[in-house]
């Protein structure tokens, strides 16, 4: 990372199994922080629409037992790279304004538990356990869309190869094939790979077993694309046009979604990619971006995050506030006071706000709205 900034999340950050028990222990708490004052420049929230103002109240369902089975990264950077590219690319069909809350939740998740709340939008795993066996059924995901009252978004890794997925080779190592990379030091299993290559390409998308085309056939309403910033590593690396090349896999691959059987309004939300925006046909083509510890988390669980990264970051986040993108704001607090101050602040910046009470993104967290 070359950012001053740039944070790993430590390499305790896991998916955990959730069990079918999640209901149990619930808290409910209401509340208006009407005055409530923020390091970003928020002091209250007088300034809110209405809208934005009304009560927020969050239920804790957490509840059973937990086992890790795999890590996930979450890189943060305040990066700035501008590029442009002729590559063309389907817009974004679905005026997807009219989502006003969501979850995430990467492992095991408890369907009972995902049905019985009322997210607009849910971020969850194409699988249970990252192979193919474990994957969710396309009645699974119809259940989850709750007859379209919610979209349901899968996980995509685009930057880095992950040796628990249905498409990892027991022979595979660094160099071999000649597109994986070496293995993230922060997240055992996970390889960076260079992305602009057609064999990773075809990994992703372009035949009924790639992964893409499975989370298309599984009736998923788009995809969210992690490790975006793997093109920061090519950089240092010496490759000059890892930002071009990585803003081009996006706008391929969203094409390539929407004219293969997701339809024009399929979804596609970047994680950690704000650092390519300003190719504008990148940001004209997304549904939106997710961004991990804008209030809390940063440094870990319940820590308020540096306002010089929340300040940075909101910079950074604007133009796709003001093109009206989705912006899913992620931060991690066992606190309810502290959610509380998220939902404020990232009402207030243009943001939808998930609190996890954990850094693993195991438990559901569900919102009343």
């Amino acid at each position: 990372m070359t950012s001053p900034l740039a944070r790993l999340v430590s390499a305790t950050r896991t998916f955990s199994r959730c069990s079918g028990a999640c209901l149990g222990g619930m808290m409910l708490t209401a509340l208006l922080a009407a005055g409530c004052g923020s390091s970003d420049g928020v002091s209250g929230v007088s300034g809110l629409s209405g809208e934005q103002a009304r009560t927020l109240s969050s239920v804790v369902a957490t509840s059973g037992s937990q086992d890790s089975i795999a890590e996930r990264r979450v890189v943060r950077t305040t990066t700035t790279t501008s590029t442009t590219s002729t590559t063309s690319a389907v817009a974004s069909g679905r005026n997807w304004a009219g989502v006003r809350s969501f979850a995430c939740q990467f492992n095991e998740l408890d369907l009972v538990t995902a049905l019985s709340s009322n997210f607009d939008l849910l971020v969850t795993d194409y699988s249970s356990d990252g192979s193919d066996a474990g994957r969710y059924t396309a009645t699974e995901v119809r259940q989850l869309q709750a007859g379209g009252k919610r979209r349901v978004v899968a996980y995509l890794s685009v930057g880095e190869a992950e040796n628990y997925r249905f498409y990892w080779k027991r022979s595979w190592s660094p160099g071999s094939p000649g597109w994986l990379g070496p293995e993230n030091p922060d997240w055992q299993g996970n390889y960076k790979v260079k992305y602009w290559n057609a064999a990773w390409k075809s990994t992703l998308y372009g035949s009924p077993t790639a992964y893409l085309d499975k989370i298309i056939a599984a009736g998923y309403d788009g995809v969210f694309l992690d490790v975006v910033d793997a093109y920061e590593f090519w950089e240092d690396q010496g490759r000059g046009s890892a930002g071009a090349d990585m803003a081009t896999l996006v706008k391929e691959l969203t094409a390539y979604a929407r004219t293969h059987g997701g339809g024009a309004d399929f979804g596609v939300f970047l994680n950690g990619g704000e650092g390519l925006i300003g190719d504008t046909a990148l940001l004209s083509t997304i549904t939106g971006l997710a961004k991990e510890d804008m209030f809390f988390g940063l440094d870990g669980l319940g820590v308020p995050t540096d306002p010089a990264f929340t300040k940075a970051e909101q910079a950074m986040l604007k133009p796709a506030v003001d093109a009206k993108k989705l912006i899913l704001s992620i931060d991690y607090s066992a606190s309810v006071s502290d959610r509380s101050t998220a939902h404020l602040r990232a009402a207030a910046s243009g943001y939808l706000e998930y609190v996890s009470s954990s850094l693993g993104l195991d438990q559901l967290i569900a919102q009343l709205f």
